[in-house]
């Protein structure tokens, strides 16, 4: 059976960083690692074929060469990927879709011919078994949550990695906390589910022998210290890993903010070469956390649970929210205020999104409160707010523009960088380690940056503070201005949609 894999495309979001791929002659953030897992699970006899549209366009030609096709999708991808079912439904090529859009959304697949609603590793193979009798059913959906040990590394072999920013890596599944607007526990479960450290160091071996021999590495984990006990074993095979092989990935992850109470823990992060975390905060406001039961984030001091982790040499990237039910005009200063207070570089802060089955979900569906499915960008879709706020839409939406204008203005951003890199140790990890593809990425910052970019004058100022400021961090000042780049284009682009949808409003 000759199967192709289709991820569709992104739009331009928070993630993307587009603007800073060009750095690296790279295209976006990551490649798609659900359904390279499932690759992984095909008869290694089939002929497979993987088309990104995030990378590349879909030709017709793999289309007539396909027997089977794959789609896995977020919400986000939703409009790609009902143009990809067009494509295949117009050749007569039969659709095997899943991922979290298949999963959450239920209605509106009628053109899909095998749907799958949940994780894979159980229903799969039963599919296999069933499409080689000739009985497959249109759909299959998980009944519980497997355990991990089946997983199968996944097919490096079938991207072209020297288009990626960086490779990801999945250590577990599944979050034990109690957010009512998150659907990961719907998606994945409360009880956190681990690989073994064995299958986690046979991936590391498997991604550095594909090819990837050095850049960044993000474990996709929803919260990776669920179980926090459980998850230090396979942390300290990631730390030996990392040394034996003269620490090759720097690597990204998202945990919970509780993850500042357990040093040990902290410190195993620093070991295995942990440099970027993120980590959901939500609000600086009580109420607002009350409201959506962030429970472990309640009754502490946020700023400094963001700071005992900067003064490890780690980057701390925050999730932020507006439009709780708690939140009111004065939110909006006092998230900048924190922001900058702890300080957090380049933050995300996004509208309220409602995802269906969730506690939010009934809740705003019992108060008449529901538009619609959410896009899955709380940044980007700014005109798609799915659910009625109770400081109205217009407030909201004005207050939304404000915060980022003040966020990302660039000498805004420049200036909370510089405070930044003036508390941050150096990584103990990468000090004086610049490898090779960082060098000439350093070259092309200065290249595009300072000499043909309009905003070059404010980087030369910026670069200069930064190094005055902390000199051993110098190299991670030049990876937040390459960053910036990405960040202060895109949430320009978001503010100028807004401030057309605001004109409109007050027109109308």
């Amino acid at each position: 059976m000759r199967a192709l894999f289709v991820q569709p495309e992104f739009p331009d979001t928070f993630w993307s960083l587009r603007g800073t791929a060009g750095f690296l002659s790279a295209k976006i953030f990551l490649p798609p690692l659900g359904l390279l897992t499932v690759a992984g699970m095909l008869p290694r006899e089939w002929p497979l074929k993987m088309v990104d549209l995030n990378v590349e366009p879909l030709p017709e030609k793999d289309l007539d060469w396909a027997e089977m096709v794959f789609v896995g999708a977020m919400e986000i991808q939703s409009k790609s990927a009902g143009e990809v079912v067009r494509r295949c439904n117009e050749k007569g090529v039969p659709v095997v879709a899943g991922g979290p859009h298949f999963s959450l959304i239920r209605e509106g697949f009628e053109r899909i011919d095998y749907l799958f609603a949940g994780e894979v590793e159980e229903t799969l193979p039963r599919f296999l078994e069933d499409l080689a009798q000739g009985r497959a059913q249109p759909v299959y959906r998980a009944e519980k949550f497997p355990e991990l040990g089946q997983t199968p590394i996944p097919r490096w072999d079938l991207v072209d990695r020297g288009k990626y920013l960086s490779m990801p890596l999945q250590v577990g599944r599944g979050c034990p906390n109690d957010c009512d607007f998150c659907h990961v526990v719907i998606l994945n479960g409360r009880r956190p589910r681990l690989k073994s450290a064995a299958q986690v160091k046979a991936e590391l071996d498997s991604l550095y022998a594909s090819g990837w021999k050095e850049g960044e590495l993000m474990i996709v984990d929803d919260n990776i210290i669920g179980h926090k006990r459980k998850v230090k074993p396979i942390l300290e095979t990631i730390a030996s890993w990392q040394k034996e092989h003269k620490y090759p990935y720097k690597i990204s992850v998202q945990v919970s903010l509780d993850v500042a109470d357990d040093d040990e823990l902290l410190d195993l992060m620093v070991r295995a070469g942990f440099l970027t975390l993120f980590l959901g905060i939500e609000s600086p406001s009580d109420a607002s956390l009350e409201e959506c039961h962030k429970n472990q984030n309640r009754n502490r001091d946020i700023v400094d649970s963001v700071r005992r982790i900067t003064d490890k040499g780690m980057l701390v990237v925050g999730g932020f929210i507006l439009g709780f039910d708690a939140d009111n005009e004065s939110s909006f200063q006092a998230m900048v205020d924190f922001i900058e207070a702890c300080p957090i570089p380049y933050p995300m802060v996004g509208l309220l999104s409602v995802p269906p089955d969730t506690r939010l979900w009934d809740r705003m569906e019992a108060q008449g409160r529901l538009l619609g499915y959410p896009t899955g960008d709380q940044v980007g879709d700014v005109a798609a707010l799915n659910y009625i706020p109770l400081m109205g839409s217009q407030t909201l939406l004005a207050g939304y523009c404000w915060t980022l204008k003040r966020l990302y203005e660039p000498t805004a951003y420049y200036n909370r960088v510089v405070k930044y890199i003036k508390r941050l140790p150096a990584h103990p990890c990468f000090v004086n380690r610049l490898k090779p593809g960082e060098i000439k990425a350093f070259f092309r910052v200065l290249w595009k940056m300072g000499l043909a970019d309009a905003g070059r004058l404010q980087f030369w100022k910026y670069l200069g503070a930064a190094l005055l400021a902390n000199p051993r961090v110098f190299p991670m000042a030049v990876t937040l201005a390459a960053s910036g780049r990405h960040h202060m284009a895109y949430h320009g682009r978001v503010i100028r949609r807004l401030e057309e949808q605001l004109a409109g409003m007050v027109d109308g």
